[in-house]
């Protein structure tokens, strides 16, 4: 009897592990990889391929701040600053944070503080292929136009960092990756919604 008790609670402290992957720690990942396609929607309508990688932390204003770069411009920094279940990001030259995701929302939510304002439609617990729970969002921007946020991954239609581009419907998200291990893949189903 006491080793099936033990084996239960294993079982439990194993399944409570799984979730107890933070926004922080989802996006920050070692190896992690965005694949993004840009194609420019104004002549000559170029097309190249990027990818977006996690490039470590550092101290910003006393903030743990995480460092994200192109492959094509890899002097440039991108400045990821999370609190919670909130992403923001740091423009360059200044501590302005502006809020880019909210992972904390409930259904009903207007994001006020987020560009466009989205409306929070659906919200629930998903699992992709490298086996971590996530939250997973449906937001409306208006009448028959949704966007999808999944933490650790963001914009899973446009790119991560979608939100500060000016033509951000110039960007499309081909797959997530860590190491070797494939996250998300363009076209994929999520592999299980856990509730």
């Amino acid at each position: 009897m006491k080793i099936y008790i033990l084996m239960l609670v294993l079982l439990i402290s194993k399944i409570n592990f799984l979730r107890c992957q933070s926004t922080y720690e989802l996006f920050s990942i070692p190896g992690l990889n965005f694949g993004i396609v840009y194609s420019d929607s104004y002549p000559p309508y170029n097309v190249s391929n990027h990818s977006l990688f996690y490039a470590g932390d550092t101290i910003i204003d006393d903030k743990r701040v995480l460092l994200y770069r192109l492959n094509t411009y890899p002097i440039a920094k991108h400045r990821i600053y999370i609190d919670g279940y909130k992403v923001y990001y740091l423009y360059h030259g200044s501590l302005n944070f502006q809020l880019i995701y909210d992972f904390g929302a409930e259904p009903g939510d207007k994001l006020t503080d987020i560009p466009d304002k989205p409306t929070v439609i659906e919200k629930k617990l998903i699992r992709l292929q490298d086996g971590r729970d996530r939250i997973y969002m449906k937001l409306s921007l208006g009448p028959q136009y949704f966007i999808e946020w999944v933490e650790g991954i963001g914009d899973i239609r446009y790119s991560f960092l979608s939100s500060i581009y000016h033509h951000s419907e110039d960007l499309e998200l081909i797959c997530v990756s860590a190491g070797n291990q494939m996250i998300f893949e363009k076209m994929q189903v999520i592999l299980s919604v856990i509730r």
